[in-house]
């Protein structure tokens, strides 16, 4: 398997990876003060982590069953790692996009269905609505002036045009033509 053990005196000294245990269930020909039970966290060939195992309760040393398990926990614990890994990097990610989203000089509307997602300051500047008001406007394309609604629907359905001109409403009344482009998101 993945892991080893390693009896007490193999002069292997692992005090500094782990915390003094008062337990001691010792066994006769079973484990002994100082033996230790290593499984490593691999991914892609690295270790990224390991278990430490020490006094079992039983007093025995891990039978190829129980190595088995341990060793299936440690793989349990290595998607875990690599998982919360990915997930921070994917929320940096998402904080990068975000304030570039924010800086933006251009309006930016992240639909999905009928709902707006994500409104930048600059699209709130422009329709002149508060951004609660546009994340909870539904269907999202009220604002859009009636005559162009199927412009926006149809791009939407079919290949966007580079840019399109429309109509929007701002609150206070006022149309304003804006230039869009239409950009699917998976």
């Amino acid at each position: 398997g993945n892991c080893y053990f390693y009896p007490a005196g193999s002069g292997v000294d692992f005090s500094r990876y782990m915390a003094p245990s008062n337990r001691r269930f010792m066994k006769l020909g079973g484990w002994a003060h100082g033996d230790k039970f290593i499984i490593p966290f691999w991914q892609s060939r690295t270790m990224i982590g390991q278990l430490i195992l020490d006094d079992p309760e039983d007093g025995e040393i891990p039978s190829a069953a129980s190595r088995c398990q341990l060793e299936e926990i440690a793989s349990i614990a290595a998607v875990a790692l690599r998982d919360a890994s990915d997930l921070e990097t994917l929320n940096q990610e998402h904080e990068l996009l975000r304030f570039f989203a924010d800086c933006a000089m251009t309006g930016l509307l992240v639909v999905q269905g009928q709902n707006i997602q994500y409104v930048n300051d600059q699209i709130v500047q422009l329709l002149g609505y508060k951004r609660e008001e546009l994340s909870s406007m539904s269907p999202w394309w009220n604002f859009v002036h009636p005559d162009d609604r199927p412009v926006i629907w149809n791009s939407a359905v079919t290949s966007p045009e580079p840019k399109t001109r429309i109509r929007v409403i701002r609150k206070d009344g006022r149309v304003l033509w804006l230039v869009t482009c239409v950009h699917p998101v998976l």
